[in-house]
């Protein structure tokens, strides 16, 4: 246990509310401050009716920062749990036995990074499953509709990079289920037919895989080899949908839809090149970040029928947030992670700078109201 101030980072958690508090689902965007120097980097509906996150608390790399595991209520209270030192987490689901299971990595001897899957329970008990000992990057988690955790990673193999669908159990048993060579995998999704639906890109370009609890996986390119697929969401539609990022020169950005059975139709929206995260819930809308041609990350939505609506201003002017990791909440209204500073306005020492002084600054969650449009 390693103790920094009065945070511990073990078992304990650190609760106080955020302001404003919050009762039930909100009419207009309102604004959360994170504790001093935390900052959210996933975020899912789980356990307690609770928003559930993973994130940071310090800056990192100068020597004080930590992982954390954080729960928002519905009054606005937030606690958090820290993790045990040398752990870094990256994604979050909420599992069939009600805890929280995320990915993260650690360093080996060697000063690598290994892939493990952690667990924590409401009451911030933390358990930790071995992916693996071998070299690998932390890849995106999701509860499948099976009752496992599935995830994308990605592990060296004798110098070869290989990339894989893992599935664990809520025991800890681990299956991995191995893609073609020199694939790249983005997300990962639970679909509404029973199986899981990722994000991949191929060397003759984008594509959408789908994998079977059993583990049979089958792909679906996209229309065109220069756009590639990112963030996966089931859609309130019972289809697929998911963002893009371009391979090539193309300025407009899109968000994809795929059925069910493999059928892909590309939409127009908002935003300049590449489209980001996604989200979506059962209210109407389908929600994702998009690329702002002055820098920062704005969020727009669009209708289950392909209509794009404008962006959503979390703020008067601009109407520029910087926003990332959507989610949906427990009570349906959309959550998003923003920041105080806009995207870093200079280069080289003064990006630097601009990264650390906002790492150090509360992180903010806005809770938007996702009532559906179309």
């Amino acid at each position: 246990m390693r103790r920094n101030g009065t945070f511990w980072v073990a078992i304990g958690a650190l609760c106080l509310a955020l302001a404003p508090g919050a009762a039930a689902s909100v009419s207009a965007p309102t604004t959360y401050s994170l504790p001093p120097e935390t900052n959210a980097f996933a975020m899912t509906a789980g356990p307690e009716d609770a928003l559930w996150f993973v994130g940071r608390r310090g800056a990192l790399g100068i020597g004080n920062d930590e992982t954390v595991v954080g729960r928002v209520r519905d009054d606005g209270q937030v606690s958090l749990f820290g993790l045990p030192e040398g752990r870094y987490a990256w994604d979050i689901a909420a599992g069939s036995d009600g805890n929280l299971w995320f990915t993260e990595t650690i360093y080996n001897r060697g000063g690598y990074t290994v892939l493990r899957i952690g667990r924590m329970t409401p009451s911030g008990k933390f358990a930790e499953f071995r992916i693996g000992d071998r070299v690998a990057s932390p890849g995106p988690i999701a509860a499948g509709p099976d009752g496992n955790l599935w995830i994308a990673a990605a592990y060296d193999v004798d110098g070869r990079l290989k990339k894989a669908i893992v599935r664990v159990t809520t025991r800890g048993d681990v299956s991995r289920f191995h893609l073609p060579p020199r694939t790249r995998l983005r997300d990962i999704a639970a679909g509404p037919d029973g199986n899981l639906w990722f994000t991949e890109v191929a060397p003759r370009g984008g594509r959408i895989g789908r994998i079977t609890p059993r583990g049979r996986i089958s792909h679906f390119p996209l229309p065109s080899p220069q756009r590639e697929p990112d963030s996966i969401a089931a859609g309130p539609d019972g289809n697929l949908w998911f963002t893009e990022a371009s391979a090539a020169y193309d300025v407009k950005a899109r968000v994809g839809r795929i059925t069910t059975a493999g059928d892909i139709v590309e939409f127009p929206v908002p935003g300049s090149a590449w489209t980001y995260e996604i989200a979506a819930g059962e209210r109407g809308d389908i929600w994702f970040t998009t690329g702002l041609k002055s820098g920062p990350i704005g969020l727009a939505s669009i209708s289950p029928n392909g209509v794009a609506n404008p962006l959503a201003c979390l703020q008067p002017e601009p109407c520029e947030v910087d926003a990332g990791a959507p989610a949906i909440g427990p009570d349906g209204d959309l959550w998003v992670r923003v920041s105080r500073h806009y995207s870093y306005s200079g280069g080289g020492g003064t990006a630097i700078s601009e990264s650390i002084e906002k790492e150090r600054e509360a992180g903010l969650l806005v809770r938007y109201p996702a009532s559906g449009s179309g």
